[in-house]
């Protein structure tokens, strides 16, 4: 389709009859792609609902979270706070995010009101949003509320009204709907007709992970305001879209999908029916698609391509398997249905039926999980037996089932699906953190490449394929190849300040500020768990977060190397605060780390394929002393013969929040 989307698309039966067919399914799945050393500016809103009833702890996170978004964003991006209760206030007018210090304050100064005007702060938002160049931005309004819409614009279809014409002009947005108090059809109905997530938050300590999760993706949006056009042909009809709202245009149907991430997959499923036609390869649909390419500029990128079925009265062609991949989407597509069919049924009171009917759904997807053997099919079926355990139909309950009806209506992959073996390790692995008292982590590259930054030693693409990095990270380059050697480290200092921490640094950090683990020894230099908020770090290379003079040592902000001027006031050449090959490892972390690995009682890998010395020294001696060894990397380490516990190729991020839940 385009270097930052592909796309795929699936018959449920690879061959048609000749004689038609009343029912089946086309689906198509766009998948963002794109490199993230760099990325578009932001243009956000944060609108909260500071209504009497986010007094306590929801507002104390919202304002968390806040805070932690302006220590993500850069001074390139526009930020702006709004709160509302029966009063609209702009806390934050929209600005580049500098001096964040002064920003986070005024974040602290928020306090809670009176009753919610749920459409006024929303709209104040978007209008900041509206009033900058949108063209040059990546547009979001982030809406968090507990409350109802009491004041303002109450009206469901005057609202939805509204959002619409704010989504035309540019303003994505995206919902959080937090307790059991708010409307989850309202905060559902804006999130898509804003194009943009909506999420049900049940703790407010979730709140700023679910900010962070909406931040992830916007800081990798590779394209905006992506299109999808599906013409029918040969008398084709087409009886439903499924995940998305549509509009019909003549004998089209026309698909918003508002932004694409990477690594973001968008699943349409169309149900069509098919008249009588010759044998032979036909065109079905003509497709369209069109997007802003948000990463070489802002550019409007469109193409078409012709969708060709084969048709037949070859009965052992007609007698092959239907697409298992596309049987699974429809399964999990009719698990959606079905959710909603029994909230219906649970809100006029009748309970039994409506159970009776998940768990008929449930029953039925976990046969055809068995049947293909389905990791995924058998986690959606579990995920409906578990909400049938002492069920109960409260206001959390619906939430809980109107969320899995979302989720599952847009086919998105339920997070932390493991084989039973590998869950099986996570339980024991959650006992052993629970009884011990001196947990130690250690991180290397694997940490780190899953917040979209390369392996140092992979480094080696683009402007440097010819050049082996080993060499230009050392003492000699800096010595004798200067320029190459800046040119390098400003290129690895700029690849780094377009990612993020992801989920499992500030995971790491919860769990410091909550006395789980009490130190963080690390290979890597790029600072993460420093921004996410850990402080008990043993670095063991350095850090890029920093430089200093090769000469006298004088420490220096990262931003003075990537200026023009690299001397010292001594005279000295300014470099990055890393340690170069040739330089031996600091003397005080060795140390420290050497301490905290023989008092450790519980020693967790986290990355690191462990083939280098010292850093296969820690978990050695940790295990000596008689810690309890666990190795979580992508791939199988020297060491998994000494560990107590050992899982490969699956990603640190989704480990790390199965065992915080």
């Amino acid at each position: 389709m385009d270097q930052f989307i592909s796309l795929s698309y699936s018959f449920l039966q690879k061959y048609l009859p000749a004689a038609g067919v009343e029912k089946t399914f086309i689906l198509f799945e766009l998948n963002g792609k794109g490199e993230l050393s760099k990325r578009s500016p932001i243009n956000l809103s944060v609108v909260l609902d500071r209504s009497g009833s986010m007094s306590g702890k929801p507002l104390y996170y919202c304002k968390e979270a806040t805070k932690f978004i302006v220590n993500q964003l850069q001074e390139k991006d526009l930020l702006n706070v709004v709160v509302f209760d029966d009063q609209i206030k702009t806390i934050l007018p929209p600005q580049e995010v500098k001096h964040k210090d002064l920003l986070k304050k005024k974040i602290d100064e928020i306090d809670t009101g009176g009753i919610t005007n749920l459409s006024g702060g929303l709209i104040k938002g978007c209008q900041h949003i509206l009033n900058q160049n949108t063209d040059l931005f990546v547009n979001r309004v982030i809406l968090l509320s507990d409350g109802q819409a009491n004041a303002g614009v109450t009206d469901f279809d005057h609202l939805m009204k509204v959002v619409d014409d704010y989504q035309t002009a540019g303003a994505v947005i995206s919902t959080m709907g937090v307790s059991d108090h708010f409307n989850e059809e309202l905060m559902e109905g804006i999130a898509e007709h804003g194009k943009g997530n909506y999420y049900f938050i049940n703790d407010a300590e979730q709140i700023p992970d679910i900010f962070a999760q909406e931040l992830e993706g916007l800081l990798s949006v590779v394209a905006q305001d992506v299109n999808f056009k599906l013409n029918p042909k040969m008398g084709v009809r087409i009886e439903k879209v499924y995940g998305y709202m549509t509009e019909t245009r003549d004998n089209s149907i026309e698909i918003s999908l508002g932004d694409m991430f990477t690594n973001e997959v968008k699943s349409i499923l169309v149900e069509f029916t098919v008249p009588g036609m010759p044998s032979g390869v036909h065109d079905l649909f003509d497709i369209e698609w069109s997007f802003v390419d948000v990463k070489n500029g802002v550019k409007d990128c469109r193409s078409t391509l012709n969708i060709p079925a084969e048709i037949t009265t070859d009965l052992d062609m007609l007698s092959i398997d239907v697409n298992a991949h596309v049987d699974k989407q429809i399964e999990i597509t009719k698990s959606a249905q079905k959710l909603e069919e029994a909230m219906r049924l649970f809100d006029e009171g009748n309970i039994e039926s409506g159970k009776e009917l998940l768990f008929m759904q449930a029953s039925s997807m976990a046969e055809k999980a068995q049947a293909h053997n389905d990791l995924e099919l058998l986690a959606e079926s579990q995920v409906i037996f578990s909400q049938l355990e002492n069920f109960e139909y409260t206001k959390q309950k619906r939430k809980e089932l109107h969320q899995q009806k979302y989720r599952q209506m847009k086919r998105r992959k339920q997070e932390n699906v493991f084989s039973n073996k590998v869950q099986e390790k996570l339980n024991l692995l959650k006992k052993w953190l629970k009884q011990a008292d001196q947990t130690v982590i250690f991180t290397g590259a694997g940490m780190s490449t899953e917040a979209g930054l390369p392996d140092f030693r992979s480094a080696s693409s683009g402007m440097w394929n010819n050049i082996n990095p080993l060499e230009l990270a050392s003492t000699e380059a800096m010595e004798h190849n200067r320029q190459q050697f800046i040119d390098f480290y400003r290129h690895r200092v700029e690849g780094l300040q377009s990612c993020q921490p992801h989920t499992g640094h500030r995971i790491l950090s919860k769990w410091e500020a909550a006395g789980k683990i009490q130190s963080i020894i690390t290979q890597n230099v790029d600072g993460f768990h420093h921004t996410a908020g850990n402080h008990r770090i043993e670095e063991l290379h350095g850090t890029l977060r920093s430089c200093h003079c090769h000469n006298c040592g004088r420490s220096y902000p990262i931003e003075r190397f990537m200026g023009e001027d690299l001397t010292c006031s001594c005279g000295g050449f300014i470099r990055p605060s890393v340690v170069l090959f040739g330089e031996s490892l600091p003397e005080k972390a060795l140390n420290q780390a050497a301490e905290e690995s023989e008092a450790a009682d519980l020693f967790i890998v986290l990355g690191s394929s462990l083939s280098v010395s010292p850093a296969n020294y820690f978990p050695i001696e940790a295990k000596r002393n008689g810690a309890k060894l666990v190795i979580i990397n992508k791939e199988e380490t020297a060491l998994d013969p000494e560990a107590d516990l050992v899982i490969n190729g699956e990603k640190i991020g989704s480990i790390l929040r199965e065992l915080d839940n």
